[in-house]
């Protein structure tokens, strides 16, 4: 939600955005002291806030149908798909990563339109 904004989410989404400023002034102000300080930011995931959003719908298969259809994957992730980005970030594999944003989303913000083909316009 640091990239992509969802209504009625204003102070959420913005939070989001302020961690994403405060992860890069940190690694910025301690770096040298051995301190690396990143964001991982994962798109919808069967968990948390989207699994709630899920439960309080009118219609949750529609409501899961629409998002999955957002995916370019066709589906909402799970967490276990995620956690291999938060590991490689606590790895010493990810030494040269620095102020950054990993964004594990399923390629959702890939495209601010994702077409799957059905919708019979060109592509």
């Amino acid at each position: 939600n640091a990239t992509l904004a969802e209504q009625q989410l204003g102070i959420y989404n913005a939070t989001k955005a302020a961690v994403r400023q405060l992860a890069r002034t940190v690694a910025l102000d301690h770096s040298r002291s051995g301190v690396r300080a990143n964001v991982l930011s994962p798109g919808p995931m069967l968990a948390g806030l989207f699994k709630r959003h899920l439960e309080s719908a009118t219609d949750s298969d529609k409501f899961l149908a629409t998002r999955s259809a957002r995916q370019p994957g066709g589906r909402i992730l799970e967490a276990r798909e995620v956690a291999p980005a938060a590991m490689f970030l606590l790895s010493s594999g990810s030494t040269a990563v620095l102020g950054a944003d990993l964004v594990a989303d399923g390629g959702l913000t890939a495209s601010f339109d994702f077409r799957t083909g059905e919708e019979r316009a060109s592509i």
